[in-house]
């Protein structure tokens, strides 16, 4: 069989001994197609590289390996995804160097599939050319590919090579930094370190990230450094870095550092990390003759909820200079929630820095209500329109229906954020009707936002308003009011949606067919089958959409 060379030998060949039940003779028949030397006989080759025996795949490989130059293997069936994946899978597995060019040419190629299977098929090559282009693979949007081409590099030769590699172009040695810190292999630190002091930031800053995955020890210390440098997004990756190692020690001590910097990123550090041994010297850093460590330090104890950290914390809100350092000190009270800080806090609302009014009301409604009522009424009035706000939406959730009246005369205020901030404060307190009357706003944006949380609202008073809210002049009114009576699930609703299931707008059109498939009432389905002919696609994509869910036919609609 393997000597036949007669070419019409090839067809009867390719259509009955490649398919043959026994794999003995599709094993022979690949091998003498490998010796006929006929462009037809590729592409059953190919397929024979799916065959289920592997005798009969290593039969096929080598037949291909055969045949005229490898790159004809690349541009045949070029017009065919499959033929292009398997003939991409194919150069990989002759591992000859020849196939180098066409295979980085692949790697442009449209299907994403054959892109993946060329980085694994330029890792089996083991060549060194292929190093820059998988590098810069690494930004491809398609993660499959991006993690075929980590895989591919791994398998390239010493570690090194690849921060070595491009040295004259920072971008390479960013790509190249950020690969061996996905391949989270020891022998690459090393390497890292030396990328560490890269004159390069972004190179510094993809060091830094990549030594954090590792998890060995030598790269703490030099990660510490990474903490004063100059480049604030090299601290941030050097301090995250420690975070993922768990290095609390190390950070206790770069509290202590000469430079600034390195305090501030070791204080955020400490409080991600959630170690209870951070909390005495972070109090010390309170101190700290740098107002961004203060901060830092003072978001930490925040995050550690410790409470000793109240009375130095009480102590700085009522003492400290820096507007700033007082306004992260609320903040930082809000998450403790002792009731300690309510007197403070309270005192704090006339602060003369509007950041510190705004903090402390929100920290107020964070620790309770209570004895905080009072002043929060009184900042429904304040000066500073986002301390009206703060208060609005604190008073929101106290529960407290004594603040219903004055929230109903807040609804007049001038800002409109305020407004409708006010009117949802109003639903959360159980206050209907003043939220209802809110549809009457003149600003679109207010009563956008009322019709939405009036979807929330499971009170039938909301239903009629809202069908009235169908016909506002705002698009944006009238597909939020659609939207909130789908999720309200009230059949009054059905008829109204079906009208404006006509409406000009698409979206409201969409909202509508939407809110019908929520409500699942069958006297829409014609109305719904008629937006199937809508000349929006949009439109009828979504009208498709709920009748199959309603367990229509669409036929060719969608």
């Amino acid at each position: 069989m393997g000597l036949l060379r007669d070419e019409q030998a090839v067809k009867p060949l390719v259509a009955a001994a490649l398919r043959d039940e026994d794999a003995e003779v599709r094993r022979r028949a690949a091998s003498a197609l490998g010796q006929l030397g006929d462009e037809q006989v590729v592409e059953p080759l190919l397929a024979a590289l799916e065959d289920e025996d592997a005798e009969v795949r290593l039969s096929a490989m080598g037949a291909l390996g055969t045949l005229w130059e490898l790159p004809m293997l690349v541009q045949l069936g070029s017009e065919s995804v499959e033929m292009r994946r398997q003939a991409i899978s194919a150069l990989g597995q002759l591992k000859d160097v020849r196939a180098m060019e066409p295979l980085l040419a692949a790697l442009q190629d449209e299907d994403a599939e054959v892109r993946r299977r060329v980085a694994v098929a330029l890792g089996l090559l083991r060549d060194v050319r292929a190093i820059e282009p998988l590098l810069a693979v690494l930004q491809d949007e398609d993660a499959e590919l991006r993690l075929s081409s980590i895989r591919a590099l791994g398998t390239l030769w010493t570690l090194p090579v690849l921060v070595q590699l491009g040295s004259e172009s920072a971008k390479i040695r960013r790509r190249a930094a950020g690969a061996l810190g996905e391949l989270e292999d020891k022998r690459a630190v090393e390497p890292l370190l030396a990328a560490l002091r890269d004159e390069d930031a972004k190179v510094r800053r993809e060091a830094a990230s990549a030594l954090g995955r590792l998890g060995d020890g030598r790269v703490v210390e030099p990660l510490l450094a990474a903490l004063r440098d100059v480049n604030s997004a090299v601290r941030r990756r050097a301090a995250s870095a420690l975070e993922e190692l768990g290095s609390v020690e190390p950070l206790l001590a770069a509290l202590q550092d000469k430079e600034a910097w390195a305090r501030q990123e070791a204080a955020s550090a400490l409080g991600k990390l959630g170690d209870e041994r951070a909390v005495e010297p972070l109090l010390a850093a309170l101190q700290d003759e740098n107002a961004e460590v203060q901060q830092r330090a003072t978001s930490a104890l925040g995050r550690l909820k410790d409470e000793r950290a109240v009375e130095p914390l009480l102590a700085v809100l009522q003492k400290d200079r820096n507007a700033a350092v007082r306004a992260e000190v609320a903040s930082a009270l809000g998450r403790l929630k002792d009731r300690r800080a309510v007197k403070p806090l309270l005192a704090a609302l006339e602060d003369e820095a509007a950041e510190v009014r705004r903090r402390a009301a929100s920290a107020l409604g964070k620790l309770g209500y209570g004895r905080a009522l009072g002043p929060l009424l009184a900042a429904l009035q304040a000066e500073d329109v986002e301390v009206r706000r703060r208060a609005a939406s604190t008073l929101g959730w106290s529960g407290d229906m004594r603040a219903m009246e004055p929230l109903i005369v807040a609804l007049q205020d001038e800002d409109v954020e305020m407004r409708w901030r006010t009117a949802m404060a109003l639903g959360r307190l159980g206050a209907v009707e003043p939220l209802v009357a809110v549809l009457r706003d003149e600003d679109a944006e207010v009563r956008r936002r009322v019709v939405i949380f009036l979807g929330q609202v499971e009170d039938e008073r909301v239903i009629e308003p809202l069908l009235a809210a169908l016909q506002d002049e705002d698009t944006r009114v009238r597909s939020g009011a659609a939207f909130s009576l789908g999720q309200l699930g009230d059949v009054q609703a059905v008829e109204p949606l079906m009208a404006v299931l006509q409406d000009e707008d698409t979206e409201v059109q969409r909202r509508a067919a939407y809110a019908l498939g929520k409500l699942g009432d069958m006297r829409a389905i014609e109305s719904l089958r008629a937006a199937l002919s809508d000349k929006s696609p949009q439109v009828r994509q979504a009208a498709a959409e709920v009748l199959l869910d309603l367990g229509e036919e669409v036929g060719d609609h969608l």
